[in-house]
Order: structure tokens, then sequence, then C-alpha cells
């Protein structure tokens, strides 16, 4: 992975943050200050769900997830054998960032209003461990690696759709 590349993370995550941050829980509209005189200031937490599960499931994890199993693929037909692997580092960048990304929303799904108790819980963080595997692939650059796993990510995925959204299509 270029350094170029390493070097942006944590100003893009500054501005993430930054962006995904609501109101002050301390200040009103106007920006005034709404605690009372000698109380302690509210908890504040700095993450707010903005999608339901459902639209997070469909959309960017969906797209993770593909990213990552469509960027190393065999293909067998009636003209020859097709393989589509990454050849440049920003390819490479993509499958990490998809693996990444993965990790990231299985975090995502262990915070409320996601979380759904115990086994949720567990096939979230087993998710974490499987976008972190996804991610040390792209990094190493490994493209027979991707390619096997990409059935790991397939099961984990349908295991828990099938546990949690039997009769959802599209999830």
């Amino acid at each position: 992975m270029n350094s170029t590349f390493r070097s942006m993370l944590p100003g893009a995550a500054a501005l993430l943050l930054g962006a995904c941050g609501g109101q002050d829980s301390t200040t009103g509209n106007d920006g005034a200050s709404s605690a009372q005189p000698g109380a302690a200031a509210p908890e504040a937490s700095a993450f707010r769900a903005v999608t339901p599960t459902a639209v997070l499931m469909r959309g960017p994890i969906t797209l993770a997830a593909l990213d990552f199993w469509e960027s190393v693929s065999v293909t067998i037909d009636a003209e020859g054998v097709h393989e589509n692997f990454p050849d440049t580092d920003e390819e490479w960048e993509r499958v990490w960032s998809a693996g990444v990304s993965m990790a990231e929303f299985g975090n995502l799904m262990l915070a409320p209003p996601h979380a759904r108790g115990e086994e949720w819980d567990a096939l979230s963080r087993e998710f974490v461990e499987i976008g972190l595997e996804a991610a040390r692939m792209g990094e190493a650059q490994d493209a027979e690696a991707v390619l096997a796993y990409g059935e790991t990510v397939l099961n984990a995925c349908n295991g828990c759709h099938e546990r949690f959204s039997p009769n959802v299509p599209g999830i």
C-alpha cells in the first residue's frame, strides 16, 4: 500500500468524525448553554446512528463485500478462462479498504440502535475478524487468498441473513 494513501488516513478520519458529530448536548439551537449552574454537563456520545440497519446492509455493507468478492475472480466459459486480479497498488487498496470497511461495519453492528443481542453480537464480532483478515489479504496483495476467502465472507453474510432477515429480500 503506498505511503501517500496511508498518510491521508488520519486526516480523513478526523474529517469524518467531525462531520458525523451531532449538536453539543449542552447547547441549544442558538449555541447558548442549557446546563444549570453547578450541574455536571451530560455525557455526550460522539456516536450517532444515522441509517437504519436494513439500509446499511443493502447499501454500504453489501458494497464493501462486493468490492472484496469481485476484486479477484476466475470465470470459465466457451471462450476460455478469464482471470480478474487487481493490477495496481490502487486496485489493491480497494481490496484492503473493502476489508477494513467490513470490519468497521461489524463494529457498527455492535452499537445501538443496530445491536440485537448475544447471537447478533457474536456474528458481528466474527464479521470484524473476517474484515480484518480480508484487509490483510489486500495489503499483502494475495490474489489466491482473496479468491479462496470469498466463500468465508459469503458464508458469514448468509449465516447472519438466514438468522436475522430470512424474509427480507436483498439483505
